[in-house]
């Protein structure tokens, strides 16, 4: 649901001064619109590698900022274990706190412009946001400003994350080259050092942050032949269950912290995922073991649990032909978190829409009303 938007390029909380500049003619007749993205602190001080999402929902742009701020919250403090937002991209500033971000203004919205909501973030810092309208062929200068927060303990050697995603991010847009694999494959290996450094301090939580990155980190990955040689070489990103080292990286971030709430939200899906038999339904029995296990972290949980553990329990019910629990829950998720929704025009399209389409007839029950979407029939 990322409705338009680019692949991202870096990660950051703050968002205050927002402009336009002058335009160049050749600009006017472009459907790309350029950010301009600077991260300060109160003293106006550039601050690196900070963690931007650029947040976009062409189907329901007022509803945007209202998710955005949301999410924020639900993510708290453990903004390390967040490396997907719904509806957005995430960048990540250099070392002299910029990033620039690129993407097209919908072809369908006449007025010329797209609706954009920032939040930026940093350790050490409070959240900030910030909204603009992005206008086809501009390069909007966008400032986000963070400010302290005392009540955060900060690790300092946790800086070598966000450095990370930043350059690495970076080398891989820049191409496949000998240079950018060595930064990238040196970034790793530091990471490694520093995530074993804190188990043998006892600072689980730290170490576990660092492996579930490096499970979802831009990484090279080498292909060799039988006889050991080198074959190919590329820049993989993103958590891969093909990939035996991302597998490993996470499984050992959840062995580490089994109790944070984004390890059990991975234990949760993998228990329904394994309930599932290939060109069958779902295992009743246990689906519904991991189902009591979802909804025990949402009642533990009411108001920062991520929305994706209710989506996953409504369709558990749905997948165990339950649909009176199916259509409790999708309820009770589609008042958690109503823009994941997107639009009721756009809701019989979506994922979730299919899912009680058994027989192809409708996408919602009718005995199953959501507020402002109407069932198809």
């Amino acid at each position: 649901m990322l409705s338009g938007l680019s692949r991202h390029r870096s990660r950051a909380v703050a968002v205050l001064l927002v402009g336009l500049i002058s335009v160049p003619a050749f600009a006017l007749f472009s459907r790309a619109f350029n950010l301009q993205i600077q991260v300060v602190d109160a003293q106006n001080r550039p601050v690196p590698y900070a963690t931007v999402w650029v947040g976009r929902f062409d189907e329901d742009p007022a509803a945007l900022a209202g998710f955005m701020r949301r999410e924020a919250a639900r993510a708290g403090t453990a903004y390390d274990f967040v490396v997907d937002v719904s509806h957005s991209v995430i960048v990540h500033t250099n070392a002299q706190g910029r990033v620039e971000f690129e993407d097209n203004v919908d072809d369908r919205d006449r007025s010329g412009h797209t609706r954009l909501e920032l939040v930026a973030y940093k350790r050490g810092f409070q959240a900030a946001f910030a909204g603009l309208d992005a206008k086809r062929g501009s390069r909007p200068p966008v400032t986000l400003r963070l400010i302290s927060d005392p009540a955060q303990a900060v690790e300092p050697r946790m800086e070598l994350l966000d450095r990370a995603y930043a350059i690495a991010s970076d080398a891989v847009d820049a191409g496949t080259t000998e240079s950018n694999r060595e930064t990238i494959e040196d970034l790793v290996r530091r990471l490694r050092e520093l995530a074993l450094q804190f188990e043998r301090e006892g600072s689980n939580e730290l170490a576990s942050a660092i492996y579930f990155n490096l499970a979802y980190l831009p990484a090279v990955d080498i292909f060799k032949d039988e006889y050991g040689r080198v074959v190919a070489s590329g820049y993989t990103n993103g958590f891969d269950e093909r990939n035996p080292q991302r597998v490993a990286d996470r499984a050992r971030a959840v062995e580490l912290s089994p109790n944070l709430l984004p390890m059990r939200q991975l234990r949760i899906r993998g228990l329904l995922q394994a309930a599932h038999r290939p060109g069958t339904y779902a295992e009743p029995v246990a689906t519904r073991a991991a189902l009591r296990e979802a909804e025990k972290l949402i009642q533990e949980y009411p108001h920062t649990v991520p929305a994706d553990v209710l989506h996953m329990v409504y369709m558990g019910y749905w997948s165990i032909e339950d649909d009176e629990a199916s259509c409790r829950w999708l309820r009770a998720f589609y008042a958690y978190e109503p823009a994941y929704f997107e639009a009721p025009r756009t809701w019989a399209t979506s994922s979730g829409g299919r899912a009680f389409n058994r027989k192809g007839e409708k996408q919602i029950p009718v005995d199953c009303p959501l507020p402002g979407i109407v069932p198809i029939h």
